[in-house]
């Protein structure tokens, strides 16, 4: 459906076809990456499923709102949204195929949040109720999800069942190029990480890793090849990752140390393509890759450079995680299987205390403040929700501000009314859950001067 075409419902007075059709929205902005948007259309349509007491559209619209809250990575709104999605689901005879959309829903979140002992029960629940829909399509999307959480888990048997049981399905189901190398990853990160635990606990982990060497490289390397013949960047960026993540495991492990040459080749052109991306987290995890390899061949200073690149990248983007591992393979000497892949356990190699590194810091000026954010004026913003929400409820008497605007005569399209008028006025992107979280004129005025601060 063209986007706002639910628009037509609402002229005709059809606010039920209005609704639906603002969830067909929802899902398209949601499968296009307009994941703001999403969020907005998928409130809207709960206002009005409250209105209409449509408890099967309310479910659906909160579905749709937690699957654009959580690509928006607000995991709290997600999860909230979720389980109120998964009531209303479980409250319904006919609801088991939205039950198993929103548990799954549920264990994304807590799997996002990194729970992933509270995701897997949901994650279980969803794959059962599914298997017993005959839902397939769905059944493979939990499949993934279930190998990538037993993967951090180190739950490393059912990471490579569900993950092959993911594979053999989705070649049933006749997948594309795309969706084959992403399987291939998947894949290749169960069986390493099944690997890797097996070496870790085995007298002779060299017989471990020389058996599953071709095993574990085979889709790494098909999931490179695909992911070109694809031509998608940040596909192929990620499997070149993976490939060099596991080369560099294999070939240090098994003393090929001739081959590392070709491990940094592989992280070169990932790290490049990650430039190109934007994504910083990316970079700094290839710069890991590289500094291992450099320390696996007693090139030291080269080693510092790249744990230097990572933390500096880490700081940039905010990841903690990226920042941590690097501190942790200067300050330990470590190894040179540090863990590279997420959720990949990797055996410890020390290396002596004489080559251990000393990380450098990398801070921004000390005497560099940010500038405090000069917000809009209370009264301004007063008068212009006061001036809008007269025109939402079409009524010309005054209204107390501590009223709340539903019970003046705001009904739910007005309600969105009042919303877009505010945001066309100020600038200001505002919740489409604003009249449900402030219910006052006042309280929406001192919600809109505080987001005006921090724009």
């Amino acid at each position: 459906m063209a986007s706002g075409a639910w628009r037509l419902y609402g002229r005709v007075g059809d606010d039920a076809g209005q609704a639906k059709a603002m969830l067909t929205e929802a899902q398209a902005d949601i499968e296009g990456g307009d994941y703001y948007d999403a969020s907005e259309t998928a409130h809207d349509a709960l206002l009005l499923a409250k209105e209409l007491s449509d408890k099967v559209t309310e479910a659906a619209a909160l579905a749709a709102a937690a699957q654009a809250h959580l690509s928006r990575d607000e995991g709290e709104e997600a999860l909230s949204t979720a389980k109120e999605a998964l009531a209303l689901f479980q409250a319904d005879a006919d609801g088991k195929a939205g039950e198993a959309q929103a548990l799954r829903l549920v264990a994304q979140v807590h799997m996002r949040n990194g729970d992933t002992d509270q995701a897997a029960v949901p994650a279980r629940q969803s794959l059962q109720l599914l298997r017993e829909l005959g839902d397939t399509k769905a059944e493979l999307e939990v499949l993934k999800l279930t190998a990538s959480l037993s993967i951090q888990r180190k739950r490393n048997e059912e990471a490579v069942r569900a993950a092959q049981e993911a594979f053999t399905l989705g070649k049933q189901l006749g997948w594309t190029t795309k969706q084959e190398a992403e399987a291939n990853v998947l894949l290749c990160q169960a069986l390493f990480a099944r690997m890797c635990g097996d070496a870790e606990a085995a007298r002779d982990s060299y017989q471990i890793v020389s058996r599953n060497e071709t095993r574990v490289l085979r889709p790494a390397e098909e999931a490179v090849r695909l992911a070109k013949q694809e031509d998608d960047k940040t596909l192929l960026a990620f499997a070149l990752y993976t490939l060099a993540s596991v080369t560099k495991y294999l070939f240090i492990c098994l003393g090929k140390l001739e081959k590392l040459d070709d491990v940094m080749r592989t992280g070169n052109e990932a790290s490049t393509l990650f430039g190109k991306l934007m994504d910083e987290s990316g970079q700094g995890n290839v710069a890991l890759v590289i500094a291992e390899v450099h320390l696996a061949c007693g090139r030291f200073a080269e080693a510092q450079d790249m744990v230097n690149k990572a933390i500096s990248l880490g700081q940039s983007c905010g990841d903690q995680e990226l920042q941590d591992r690097a501190r942790e393979l200067l300050t330990r000497g470590a190894p040179v299987q540090q863990q590279q892949m997420a959720a990949m356990p990797m055996p410890q190699m020390v290396i002596p205390e004489a080559t251990q590194i000393s990380p450098v810091e990398v801070t921004g000026p000390d005497s560099m403040e940010p500038a405090k954010p000069k917000g809009l004026e209370r009264d301004v913003v007063a008068e212009v929700v006061k001036k809008i929400a007269l025109e939402a409820i079409g009524d010309s008497d005054t209204i107390d501000m501590d009223q709340a605007l539903m019970e003046s005569g705001l009904d739910s399209l007005g309600a969105i009314t009042f919303r877009n008028k505010l945001q066309q006025e100020t600038g200001l992107k505002l919740s489409g859950t604003l009249m449900f979280d402030y219910p006052t004129m006042a309280a929406v005025t001192d919600h809109m001067v505080e987001a005006s601060m921090a724009k």
